[in-house]
């Protein structure tokens, strides 16, 4: 899984992984409460729709506590995230009406290959 992953990445950089899952948007204070009394340092935050709907919960108090916050949206850095890295986002949604139109004029959408974001 991509969390047993980053725990293996972080063990070999010598650094510790603490995860915690948000599943609605109250999950958000408590989960950045733990990180700030754990004294985590930086929070990669996983893109999901409450995190991209709710940035502002998540990028204040990580700057209020001088936590390093990384995201994969890069509007979370015009609310106030350190850094974002990920897929651009309206590249994908372009590429992805290419996949419609293809399957518009008659490709069977299983023979349309898979593509990795690029940008």
């Amino acid at each position: 899984s991509g969390q047993r992953g980053l725990e293996a990445a972080c063990a070999q950089l010598g650094v510790c992984a603490l995860h915690r899952e948000i599943q609605e948007v109250d999950d958000i204070a408590p989960a950045l409460q733990i990180l700030v009394e754990k004294e985590v340092q930086a929070m990669l935050c996983y893109g999901s729709n409450l995190t991209y709907s709710h940035m502002s919960k998540t990028t204040a108090p990580a700057s209020k506590h001088r936590l390093a916050d990384i995201y994969i949206f890069r509007e979370a850095v015009g609310h106030g995230g350190l850094i974002s890295y990920g897929p651009n986002l309206n590249d994908m949604f372009r590429r992805a009406a290419t996949y419609v139109d293809k399957i518009l004029k008659g490709a069977s959408p299983a023979e349309v290959p898979m593509e990795l974001p690029m940008k």
